[in-house]
């Protein structure tokens, strides 16, 4: 049975299917053209966001080199051939002061206690070093080393460790010479870099801690969010744009660059709302404008369809009253040509139908004056009409019942058997399977009849 689809039948409808019809394609329109500038806008965003990372990390790559520079002159002068400088360089202080990102610098022996820093150390308590994770790598490699932050022991500020090895005359390591970078400060440089609201700056080390942030950083770094969703693709090294929420739950598109000298990752990260909401302006611009056209197109669309089923209805009730006797009247010819047409065809059978009674009316007059005997007899013989001049034949009176009056009482016996006969046949011409059915009459009257 071959599939149909359920129609409305009443003309309003119908077209408001027909709008509904016209709407889908332009909203399918409308919803292709959203995705389009969508995909556009996300792919120009992540681009941007690899973009500006790649800039802050080639900054903080140019930045540790620098102190790697430092670190490496400081390492070689005479005073740090010694494991405990029996006096600490005056130079010390001097760097710290050339580099406002610099928390401090020290010199530390390789039993991991700071013995010279450009910061005062802490009268009467050693200060060691030795469990960080940053000093064991340097003791087993022997290089220069940028470690995970930590919370310094001296200035007690988010410090960044970059720290060079020291070897004596024999070029025996006997420690290492440092130069913290305030974590806080490093996430001023990168306040200063955002170019934009909503954007956002995360430097992430090799374990995913925070390691600066453009917003917030005094309240972040140090964070572990190497289990964040934002965090994974990060560390996986699977990805090098993407769109999830960041730590402060808002939702960003993301572009990563790394900073090879530390292993640092660095995002940055477009505010998504900010970002799309252009997009999703023109989309509800578009939006608004296709429903005040659908609404119009629907306003126009009941009005056609009260100036079609208006016509249409008023012929309804014509027709209904007709049927209940009011001859008289006509459809009115208004509305479309076509409902016209038909109210004029209906006129036309109206006066045909009235001319036909009229002529049906004077030929029951001839027939009920006429001198003649004129009769309507059922199939069995009774008699259901009888002119004026019949019932005079028959002794009827005007208007006087026909009930129990038959044809026998008119016919001769012979006549009678006849007319039976005949109405009989007239009964067979059913012919059934063989389509067909042959008599004839005694009078040889009726030929072959053919069904």
């Amino acid at each position: 049975m071959p599939f149909r689809i359920p129609f409305p039948h009443s003309i309003g409808a119908r077209l408001a299917a027909l709008v509904l019809v016209v709407a889908l394609p332009l909203i399918a329109l409308i919803a292709y053209d959203y995705a389009a500038q969508l995909a556009g806008r996300v792919e120009l965003a992540g681009k941007s966001a690899r973009g500006r990372a790649g800039a802050i990390a080639a900054s903080l790559s140019q930045l540790i080199d620098t102190e790697r520079a430092l670190l490496a002159a400081l390492a070689a002068r005479p005073s740090q051939r010694l494991e405990r400088p029996v006096t600490c360089d005056p130079m010390i202080a001097e760097a710290r002061a050339l580099n406002p990102y610099r928390a401090n610098i020290t010199v530390t022996t390789a039993s991991g206690e700071t013995v010279c820093s450009a910061v005062p150390l802490p009268v009467g308590v050693p200060v060691s070093v030795i469990g960080q994770e940053y000093a064991q790598r340097l003791l087993r490699t022997g290089e220069f080393t940028v470690g995970e932050p930590f919370k310094g022991l001296i200035t007690g500020r988010w410090v960044l460790p970059l720290v060079f090895p020291r070897h004596d005359a024999a070029g025996r390591l006997i420690g290492w010479v440092g130069a913290p970078l305030d974590a806080e400060r490093i996430g001023e440089f990168l306040s200063k870099s955002v170019t934009g609201a909503g954007e956002l700056i995360t430097v992430v080390s090799p374990q995913g801690r925070v390691i600066a942030r453009s917003s917030d950083a005094a309240k972040w770094v140090g964070t572990d969010v190497s289990g964040r969703p934002f965090a994974r693709p990060l560390l996986d090294g699977t990805l090098s744009v993407w769109r999830t929420s960041g730590l402060d739950g808002t939702a960003r598109i993301w572009g990563v660059a790394d900073v090879p000298v530390a292993g640092w990752k660095v995002l940055a990260g477009f505010d998504e709302t900010a970002l799309l909401a252009p997009v999703n302006a023109a989309l509800a611009r578009d939006s608004l404008l296709t429903a005040l056209i659908l609404l119009l197109v629907a306003e126009l669309s009941l009005r056609i369809g009260r100036g079609i089923s208006a016509p249409i209805q008023g012929l309804s009730r014509i027709a209904r009253r007709i049927a209940a006797g009011e001859r008289s009247l006509r459809a009115p010819l208004t509305g479309p040509a076509e409902v016209t047409g038909i109210a004029l065809e209906l006129n036309r059978m109206l006066d045909a139908l009235d001319r036909s009674n009229a002529e049906r009316e004077r030929l029951a007059q001839i027939i009920e004056q006429t001198s003649d005997m004129v009769a309507i007899s059922a199939a069995d013989g009774a008699l259901v009409y009888v002119n004026r001049a019949g019932r005079a034949l028959l002794g009827l009176a005007p208007g006087e019942s026909l009930a129990g009056v038959s044809t026998r009482q008119v016919y001769s016996p012979e006549r009678w058997k006849f007319m039976q006969e005949v109405a009989r046949a007239w009964r067979k011409r059913d012919c059934g399977r063989t389509n067909r059915f042959c008599w004839r009459t005694m009078a040889a009257r009726f030929r072959c009849c053919r069904c």
